[in-house]
């Protein structure tokens, strides 16, 4: 088809927070409207209308300011991921 699709970024707790049409040379996000974001101790925090405080949420995964409007994520902090609504230690699995 020829064009990249675009990909939302999110999590149950924050609901939608950034979106990226994917390039390898452009693999920053963007946040949604009503999305503000900040690296707080090399992870993610967000601040979005879904959540029920209007505190940060800090999320677990890593990430770096590209340009002071958007982020690029370089992964998890902790080995936990979720499938089919529950969280799963991924330690806990390779035991």
């Amino acid at each position: 088809m020829g064009v990249a699709p675009t990909e939302v970024f999110g999590s149950s707790e924050t609901g939608g927070v950034a979106w990226r049409r994917w390039s390898a040379a452009r693999p920053q996000w963007h946040p949604l409207p009503g999305v503000a974001w900040r690296i707080d101790e090399g992870c993610l925090a967000v601040r979005s209308p879904h959540l029920a405080s209007e505190d940060w949420w800090l999320t677990q995964d890593r990430a770096v300011a590209d340009d002071g409007h958007s982020f690029r994520l370089l992964g998890r902090a902790d080995r936990i991921v979720k499938i089919e609504e529950r969280r799963v230690s991924l330690d806990a699995l390779e035991q």
